[in-house]
C-alpha cells in the first residue's frame, strides 16, 4: 500500500500540483496549517522520520499540530494550529514524505452546513487566489475529479473513513466563504 500511497503524491505533484510551491512560498493564510489526517499506512513511516502522531481513540490519527491547554493535554479546539515540521519560512521539513491529506490541500474533505461530506476547494489558500485570478479553477476541478476516480477504491476508502473518524471527534463546519463545494462522498 506506501508504494501505491508514494504513486499517488508524485502524480499529484507532477500532474495537478506542479506549480502550488510558488503560491506556497508567500502563503499568509493558516488553514493548510491545521489538523492533518494521517492514514494508517503511513504512520509508521512519519514516525520513522521522527514525526510526532497524536492517536485519538485509538483510530484516528493526526499529525501533532496542537498545543496543549492549562492542563497539559492537547488542545483540539484550534481550527489551524501552525504545524511543527515547517522551517522558519513555512516550508515543510518533510516535503517527500509529507501526509497524503498534505499533498491534496487545497483539496478537502469538509463537513458542510448541510452536515453531509464533501470534497472541497479551499478558497483560504494562495494557489486558489492563482486559480482564480487565472480562469483555471474549473479545470482543475474537473482534474481532480478524474484524479480521484483513479485512485484505487482501497486507497480512497482509507482517505474517506479516515476523515469520517476524525470528524468524530474534531467538530468543524465549513460555509461558502471557505470553501468551493466540488462533490459529496
Amino acid at each position: 500500500m506506501k508504494n501505491k500511497i508514494r504513486l499517488i503524491k508524485d502524480s499529484l505533484n507532477r500532474d495537478l500540483f506542479y506549480n502550488i510551491h510558488e503560491s506556497c512560498i508567500e502563503c499568509e493564510y493558516s488553514d493548510c496549517k491545521g489538523i492533518i489526517h494521517i492514514l494508517e499506512s503511513e504512520v509508521d513511516e512519519l514516525v520513522d522520520i521522527g514525526a510526532e502522531i497524536v492517536c485519538l481513540n485509538d483510530n484516528i490519527n493526526l499529525l501533532n499540530t496542537f498545543d496543549n491547554d492549562e492542563s497539559g493535554n492537547i488542545d483540539l479546539t484550534q481550527q489551524s494550529p501552525t504545524c511543527k515540521l515547517r522551517d522558519s519560512k513555512g516550508n515543510c521539513k518533510i516535503q517527500k514524505n509529507k501526509p497524503l491529506f498534505c499533498m491534496l490541500f487545497p483539496f478537502m474533505i469538509v463537513n458542510y452546513l448541510d452536515g453531509k461530506n464533501y470534497w472541497a476547494l479551499s478558497k483560504k489558500c494562495s494557489y486558489y487566489d492563482y486559480l482564480v485570478s487565472n480562469s483555471k479553477v474549473e479545470d482543475t476541478i474537473e482534474n481532480f475529479i478524474n484524479y480521484l476516480e483513479e485512485i484505487p477504491s482501497k486507497i480512497y476508502n482509507e482517505i474517506t473513513s479516515t476523515f469520517i473518524k476524525t470528524k468524530e471527534v474534531v467538530h468543524y463546519i465549513y460555509s461558502d466563504e471557505e470553501v468551493e463545494i466540488i462533490k459529496e462522498i
